[in-house]
């Protein structure tokens, strides 16, 4: 593939069209870097352009355009990038730093929370996106979360005012499985966060009364998927007593079982 070629996908990779973004553009990439088809000159060019350009901030803030398309799939880039960098070194030590923040930080700062868009445009999906970019952060050996990172998470959750039913909370849990699985975390700040993020949720479902309360909802599924994503019999004791409460307080279950 020569250059001109690249440039042609860099400067479609938001394309809001899906069968040019989704089926030519990011498979193409994709392929290219995880079956070394690219040049090392050229997967260079290709993390500058998408790093040096922050396309995954690019409009951050804004809802219901088509802004969302470069950013979301900036973040699958992300992820790409620090996967390929994880096996073999391939970042600058800045790209890497800028990333891991763009990974711990990116989710909570999209405002654009749309799934589907429609069939012209395909998936937006930004937020399992950036789920999929934090995953391969916390697979990375050099990536150390914050010790706000938890923090960031509930308060985030916490303040869920939409509906969400394409597998978002199912991508997040799978990035703090990988956290988990890769010792990125102490167990003790793990539970502190299971603990603080269902008071928080069910607060915020006490005070909504009648109103929808999308967090706690986002919350069940997280700990029902982070269950079955676990290996740990310590984590899925800690999601199955949550989850539990939560069945009991909503009356699904008697309080003698």
């Amino acid at each position: 593939m020569d250059d001109s070629q690249i440039d042609y996908l860099l400067n479609h990779l938001g394309d809001s069209d899906a069968s040019i973004r989704d089926g030519l553009v990011y498979s193409t990439l994709a392929q290219g870097f995880e079956e070394s088809i690219f040049s090392e000159a050229q997967m260079r060019k290709i993390i500058a352009f998408v790093t040096d350009g922050e396309c995954l901030y690019y409009k951050i803030g804004s809802q219901a355009d088509d802004s969302v398309f470069l950013r979301s799939f900036s973040a699958l880039m992300g992820a790409i990038f620090l996967d390929c960098d994880r096996r073999t070194p391939l970042l600058s030590p800045e790209q890497r730093k800028q990333w891991f923040s763009w990974a711990e930080h990116y989710l909570f700062d999209e405002q654009d929370h749309r799934g589907w868009v429609s069939p012209s445009q395909g998936w937006a999906h930004a937020l399992a996106h950036g789920s999929d970019l934090l995953d391969a952060a916390l697979q990375h050996p050099l990536f150390t979360p914050s010790t706000s990172f938890f923090d960031l998470i509930s308060s985030w959750m916490g303040s869920l005012d939409y509906p969400f039913h394409d597998s978002e909370a199912s991508r997040l849990s799978s990035a703090i499985t990988a956290g988990l699985e890769n010792k990125k975390f102490k167990q003790t700040d793990f539970e502190r966060f299971l603990s603080h993020t269902d008071t928080v949720c069910w607060e915020k479902e006490e005070a909504s009364e009648s109103a929808p309360c999308y967090c706690l909802t986002f919350w069940i599924n997280f700990l029902q998927s982070l269950y079955f994503l676990s290996n740990s019999e310590e984590v899925r004791s800690s999601c199955s007593r949550y989850c539990r409460g939560y069945y009991l307080r909503m009356g699904y279950l008697p309080n003698d079982r």
